[in-house]
């Protein structure tokens, strides 16, 4: 800055009544604190994932769903499977049955509390294996000691949404819905999905939440 410039600004005169700040402007932050709702609300963005649900100790209590308009209600009785379905996977209930077939059912039974899916009787007849409100739901499950976290789709299947439930070795339950128009192309009829491409494009707050699973449980 020259001289002559620096002398000029420490001179100017005061600042007329048009150059102030206009009185009606309230520069004091009156807003209310934002919410935990509102913060979800603003940073949501959901991309490809659809809906999605965790639970990380299964010990802790009963399963209690968030209520989701326009679902099936969760009954006591798939609550009362999905513990004894839990107990014959964690080995304390004997049937007889593979452990990998008990898995898959219990990820159906998961993404079915959670997520209000009223499940087929006959899964094989329809196609899918359930539906929430008139679309159709296809689930899989990611089970413990799984080499990639990617399932398998079989493009022939009638289904809308995909389901994916992945289960832990410790018995943490994570779930993911995306819609079928999500999915890549078929390749010789089958469309692969990854657990973390469930997430793309999803906001800050959906980001975060799913980050944290599983959690790291002290022993």
């Amino acid at each position: 800055m020259t001289t002559s410039a620096f002398a000029w600004s420490l001179f100017q005169p005061p600042p007329t009544r048009s150059d102030l700040p206009n009185p009606t402007v309230n520069f004091m932050n009156d807003t209310k604190p934002e919410s935990i709702a509102d913060k979800e609300a603003r940073l949501w963005n959901p991309g490809v994932l659809f809906d999605y649900a965790y639970l990380y100790k299964v010990d802790a209590g009963p399963i209690v769903p968030r209520p989701r308009k326009g679902r099936h209600k969760t009954t006591p009785k798939m609550l009362q499977t999905f513990n004894d379905l839990v107990e014959e996977a964690k080995g304390k209930k004997l049937s007889g049955r593979p452990r990998d077939k008990v898995l898959g059912d219990l990820g159906e039974y998961f993404a079915a509390i959670m997520f209000g899916i009223r499940l087929h009787d006959d899964p094989k007849a329809q196609g899918s294996d359930g539906k929430i409100g008139n679309e159709l739901v296809e689930v899989k499950t990611i089970t413990p000691g799984k080499t990639r976290d990617v399932v398998r789709l079989r493009s022939t299947r009638n289904f809308s949404m995909v389901a994916v439930v992945k289960i832990t070795d410790d018995f943490q339950f994570g779930a993911r819905l995306i819609k079928r128009k999500s999915l890549k192309k078929a390749v010789d009829e089958w469309i692969e999905l990854a657990w973390d491409d469930m997430v793309a494009g999803a906001g800050e707050y959906t980001l975060e939440v799913n980050r944290n699973f599983p959690i790291t449980v002290q022993q």
